[in-house]
């Protein structure tokens, strides 16, 4: 019987809609990688060269030098804004300048 069931789940797992789904998957977890790379430049290259120009740091390079190396678990990366005026909807990006999350300091 368990035999069987191996047989038959072998079958499905070899069919073609299984084949078109970890094909979308794959893909989905591309464009998810490719979201956060792009989040995790906040806003842009040009603006995090603008800020290093100040001499200053990003939210993100701050809170690395704040947290234990590993520990900052972000949520809402690849929030974005809804505004529409003043031409904002030129200017969108992942995380809308805002970086959220919890991490431990000094293993607290």
């Amino acid at each position: 019987m368990l035999s069987k069931n191996l047989r038959a789940s072998s079958k499905i797992l070899k069919s073609p809609l299984v084949s078109l789904a970890s094909r979308n998957f794959t893909l989905t977890l591309t464009e998810l990688e490719k979201m956060r790379a792009d989040a995790l430049l906040g806003g842009g290259p040009k603006r995090l060269e603008k800020q290093h120009l100040k001499h200053k740091l990003s939210a993100r390079e701050r809170i690395e030098l704040l947290c234990d190396p590993g520990s900052f678990n972000e949520s809402d990366m690849f929030v974005q804004h809804r505004c529409n005026d003043f031409g904002m909807e030129q200017q969108r990006f992942h995380g809308d300048g805002v970086v959220t999350g919890s991490g431990q300091i000094n293993g607290r």
